[in-house]
């Protein structure tokens, strides 16, 4: 992406010395608070929890395979100089657990998917504030992690509601 550069020299220069590790945990907290509901018997969309776990087993591999294997094929340098860039994992995981947090309680109340996502895009702001990220590479991770979440609730759906992946004509 052409802003990329741009992008990361300019907040390097404003903020030289940012350095957190509280992305390395704040990416996990939809998926933590998605599961504690489930977990603690708070009614989801799901019909069990065991449909819940899957669902949330299914998306995880699904984005971890995406972004691991892209990590590796494509070995984009990060900005700090290390390696494997391109998507960011730790955003993927986040909006990853956003959105099962939102398919499965949003239905609750409004604020669960804004909380979700809210954690979610700080963590991809902290991805690139952090200097381990470029922009490209958070949109990408939010991206794949919104995606394997969709594609992991339309194969549980599927698979525990007895419904056909591909409907014939």
């Amino acid at each position: 992406m052409p802003a990329d550069g741009p992008v990361s020299n300019r907040i390097q220069s404003s903020l030289p010395t940012f350095n957190t590790k509280v992305d390395d945990y704040l990416r996990f907290a939809p998926l933590v608070a998605q599961v504690s509901m489930s977990l603690g018997g708070v009614k989801g969309r799901s019909e069990s929890r065991w449909q819940v776990l899957a669902t949330d087993a299914l998306a995880t591999t699904m984005m971890v395979g995406m972004t691991g294997g892209m990590k590796y094929i494509i070995n984009r340098p990060r900005p700090n100089g290390e390696e494997h860039s391109f998507p960011s994992g730790h955003t993927a995981t986040a909006f990853m657990g956003a959105t099962l947090l939102a398919h499965e309680y949003g239905h609750k109340s409004v604020w669960i998917p804004i909380a979700g996502y809210s954690v979610a895009t700080a963590t991809g702001v902290l991805r690139i504030l952090n200097n381990d990220h470029y922009i490209s590479d958070v949109v990408v991770g939010a991206a794949i992690g919104i995606l394997s979440a969709e594609l992991a609730y339309w194969a549980a759906d599927a698979i525990f509601n007895n419904k056909k992946l591909f409907k014939s004509r």
